[in-house]
């Protein structure tokens, strides 16, 4: 599966450009961007680069890099409610 393929691949190389997952998967830019957006969302990567101040050229999309993160970054709350009981049972 493509998506096992570049997640593999971004974590083996620890960093990876936009335009070198397209080169090496044989993949558009758009296409790129819509595998990268879930691995992005689990926290097992992240965007890095230095893009311009409007963010919309495409030469700075080509420049973009992701980087694979050790440790999973959550952004959000624990989806499981945590119930507390009180202490001292009558």
């Amino acid at each position: 599966m493509i998506l096992l393929d570049v997640k593999r691949y971004i974590r083996t190389q620890g960093r990876a450009s936009l335009s070198d997952l397209c080169h090496r998967f044989d993949l558009s830019e758009d296409t790129a961007q819509w595998l990268i957006a879930p691995l992005i969302r689990q926290g097992h990567i992240q965007p890095i680069s230095g893009q311009c101040q409007t963010g919309g050229c495409k030469q700075c999309a080509s420049q973009l890099q992701y980087q694979w993160l050790e440790r999973r970054q959550y952004g959000r709350p624990f989806p499981i409610a945590i119930q507390t009981i009180g202490q001292g049972a009558t």
